[in-house]
């Protein structure tokens, strides 16, 4: 996994959870903010996967997710996660690739 992939897509997933969270997420107003990093590198490592931008295995919970397994999702889910699977579904399918920076260093020109 790139740093300079990684970034974009979890400044993504900050904008989608600052969006919709209060929508999709239930109990949204409760969460603590160790719960938002959480659910933040939780939906950053789903999205990375998801558009396949990383060669890393995810584990049991995202696989299943990715895997459309929805009962293999809940029962290997945390108690985070098994509140905002909703949400990680809408952002799934809803967010919007991002834009890498696509400069190119003076040693990669030929």
């Amino acid at each position: 996994m790139k740093k300079e992939q990684m970034e974009p897509v979890k400044e993504k997933v900050i904008e989608y959870f600052n969006s919709y969270g209060c929508q999709y997420i239930n109990g949204y107003f409760e969460l603590s903010r160790d719960d938002v990093d959480h659910i933040i590198r939780t939906g950053t490592e789903i999205m990375m996967n998801h558009w396949e931008l990383t060669n890393w295995k995810p584990g049991g919970f995202i696989t299943n997710f990715l895997e459309n397994n929805l009962m293999e999702t809940y029962a290997s889910a945390d108690m985070v996660n098994q509140k905002v699977i909703p949400f990680y579904l809408r952002m799934k399918y809803n967010l919007e690739y991002p834009v890498f920076d696509e400069t190119i260093s003076s040693n990669e020109v030929q």
